[in-house]
């Protein structure tokens, strides 16, 4: 019986971690249903309390939408899939941003059952890349000039 309880009060603490994360962590299903959002996704993506969470292509941008639901097939066939990447995210507001993601499948009984993803707001990253580029084209651009 003891440990039942110290079971209970693992998965107690676990559930709290996952709430408590600054990161943005969601979980789907092989529809590609999300059927977990912690506090940070909601967040994130301007989701009220208790508002529904929708599918996967609900949060990119349309343009977006057909590489992550064949991303998304493949994973769910246990096909290799790049599992860090960037993106466009799109909130529910219709706002958008620079996502980084990191995208693992979480496997049940021989076959992948969803996915788990951490997702960050990459986009001050993204705009000082392009700014530093800029500089540096800029320099090239004096130096050519001579």
């Amino acid at each position: 019986m003891a440990q039942e309880s110290k079971g209970s009060e693992l998965a107690f603490d676990l559930a709290s971690v996952l709430d408590n994360a600054r990161d943005a962590i969601g979980v789907d299903d092989s529809d590609g249903n999300v059927v977990y959002a912690n506090r940070a996704f909601r967040r994130l993506f301007r989701l009220a309390p208790g508002e529904p969470l929708g599918q996967l292509e609900d949060y990119v941008v349309p343009q977006w939408r057909p590489r992550l639901q064949k991303a998304h097939a493949l994973r769910m066939s246990g096909h290799p899939v790049v599992d860090v990447y960037e993106f466009e995210a799109r909130r529910r507001d219709g706002s958008t941003f620079w996502a980084e993601v990191s995208v693992v499948p979480l496997g049940g009984e021989g076959a992948n059952v969803g996915t788990q993803a951490i997702i960050r707001d990459v986009t001050a990253r993204r705009t000082q890349r392009g700014l530093m580029h800029a500089h540096r084209m800029r320099a090239v651009g004096r130096l050519a000039a001579g």
